[in-house]
């Protein structure tokens, strides 16, 4: 057996005992929070938590919120009665709040259990879960003023569980956006088709080198089925399209007022320790984009031209829900923030978002911390009141009240430089560019093309994707032609991603024009991965070529 360096092996008993520290703090949260001990709270400064409703056994243990116009919040159970009760029937509950009091309580009783998002939109209550017809998206149409019709199955989802389909959130196109998880397979969704509309295409494992298998035999991904992904759907369920993808597992999403989407994704135990390991991510979540996360070691990294970096990189834990705090009686800098729920530790963070060309830069700070609080969603009723709830994996659930107490308003963290208007400039071009996405427009290649070389990478991002939904044939060409390596190194990799087999001579024949030497790092990494992708996927090289190639990387 081999020695292992002195410097390893230390590294190795370091990260064993995070994990194991880790594990037994994750336990522990588990064993209090079922013993019913009151959570022991440290609470950001001005801001004040309040218990409303300790919810009885036999109403099982709350995961999900939504609220309805009369600003009553439907709750939904992951089971319907805990362990030392006898179980009940699928059941959702309504709860009617006056004078920070919950007044009443209700059964809705349809058949839907264990529901894992919900939304009221389009006058009917839309639920992610188990129902009837088995595991799907369902919309229970209003009936009168409290009561609803037997739920119909709008689409089927082919996986339950926490690492399935999730959350649905109303989106400023009135489309219902629906987060989902590392295991939902998209090739199982037929015969409701995929839109060949979706901005999100193309996609593949993209990894040079096989990579490692997940240490808990989570199974690869296949290039037709991306893992954790961003869909929409119309009212009616049609016109379903996938966003965007290649995250691990969002479980809520949540729109900002300008319009602009965002997501908390996962960390994987399993990777602590590794050099692929990825933290805790807040995502802004664009058309078309790919995030990077594939199973095992095959993480792609976020400065690939065709990968999309997080806004925020946040410690270990398990995202729940989020929700921005528009429309509560919080000050100025808080009512913008985005609040987000972390259950494995009991933490709610307020992500302070702040312009960045067409994106974002972030700070982020801890408003909420329990030993335990095992809070699973967040939600903000009509009177302004922001509540959040606790519960999951059979802990005992409370229904919580967040309030701001001071009356003195609190310095905003610091502010981008970039001026509002330089901002909306940015970001109109980037929603111009992402209206080509998965849509063949003829003006859609001269609108894009002088945006490959933008200097933000949301818009570069953008572009080439609209150059990527055009047919090929129209702008191949112009992409082996260019002469300027800032604009022709991002549709290289974009002719490498589409492009066939056949056009691989003379696209390694183009790249070869740009040799290192003249080249910036960030040049020199466009060309590497176009080089990569060409190889990933148009296959080996002949002998001629791959000597050519070996030659311009040798130095």
């Amino acid at each position: 057996m081999s020695q292992i360096n002195p410097v390893t092996r230390g590294r190795q008993k370091r990260h064993l005992i995070e994990l194991i520290l880790a594990t037994c703090v994750a336990g522990f949260c588990f064993a209090v929070t079922a013993a019913e001990s009151a959570p022991k709270l440290t609470v950001l400064p001005g801001f004040k938590v309040t218990p409303v409703y300790s919810v009885p056994p036999d109403q099982g243990s709350w995961i999900c919120m939504a609220v309805d116009p009369q600003g009553r919040l439907i709750v939904s159970p992951q089971i319907a009665g805990l362990p030392s009760t006898n179980p009940v029937p699928p059941t959702l509950f309504r709860l009617t709040i006056d004078n920070g009091k919950v007044s009443h309580v209700e059964k809705i009783q349809k058949g839907i259990s264990e529901p894992q998002g919900m939304l009221y939109a389009f006058d009917s209550l839309y639920v992610n879960g188990n129902g009837p017809e088995g595991l799907g998206i369902y919309r229970l149409r209003r009936r009168g003023s409290d009561d609803f019709e037997d739920p119909q199955l709008l689409r089927p989802v082919p996986y339950a569980g926490e690492h399935g389909s999730h959350s649905l959130v109303l989106g400023p196109d009135k489309k219902i956006y629906i987060a989902s998880g590392n295991y939902i397979d998209h090739a199982q969704l037929e015969p409701n088709k995929i839109s060949s509309a979706s901005p999100f295409q193309h996609f593949g494992e993209d990894q040079l080198l096989p990579s490692f298998a997940d240490a808990q035999g989570i199974p690869e991904g296949s290039a037709t089925s991306p893992r954790g992904t961003i869909a929409r759907m119309n009212a009616s369920g049609g016109e379903f399209e996938i966003f965007c993808g290649e995250t691990r597992n969002i479980y809520d999403i949540a729109f900002k007022e300008d319009g602009e989407l965002f997501g908390f994704d996962n960390d994987h135990e399993t990777d602590w320790g590794t050099p692929w390991y990825r933290p805790c991510l807040l995502y802004h979540l664009v058309s078309g984009a790919d995030y990077g996360y594939r199973e095992g070691s095959g993480k792609l990294p976020d400065y690939l031209e065709d990968i999309l970096p997080a806004v925020k990189k946040l410690s270990i834990g398990a995202p729940t829900g989020m929700k921005f705090a528009t429309g509560t009686k919080f000050p100025k800098n808080y009512r913008t923030a985005l609040f987000m729920c972390e259950w494995n530790f009991g933490r709610i963070f307020a992500a302070h978002l702040h312009p960045n060309g067409s994106g974002y830069i972030c700070d982020v700070e801890t408003v909420v911390h329990g030993t335990p609080l095992n809070v699973t969603d967040i939600e903000v009723t009509p009177d302004g009141s922001m509540y959040f709830i606790t519960g999951g994996h059979n802990t005992r659930s409370t229904l919580y009240r967040l309030d701001y107490t001071n009356q003195v308003e609190t310095i905003s963290p610091a502010e981008s430089q970039a001026s509002k208007s330089e901002v909306a400039n940015l970001r109109s071009i980037r929603h111009e560019l992402e209206t080509f996405h998965g849509n063949r427009d003829s003006s859609a290649i001269n609108a894009a093309w002088p945006f490959l070389s933008h200097s933000d990478r949301e818009i570069r991002y953008a572009a080439r994707v609209a150059v990527e939904s055009q047919p090929v044939r129209k702008w191949k060409e112009r992409a082996l032609n260019e002469t300027n390596p800032v604009a022709a190194l991002p549709a290289l990799v974009a002719l490498a991603r589409v492009g066939g087999k056949d056009v691989q001579p003379t696209l390694l024949q183009s790249i070869s024009k740009f040799p290192f030497a003249s080249l910036s790092t960030n040049e020199a990494l466009l060309k590497l991965r176009a080089l990569e992708l060409s190889f990933i996927r148009q296959g080996r090289q002949t002998a001629d070529i791959a000597s050519r190639v070996a030659a311009d990387l040798s130095p």
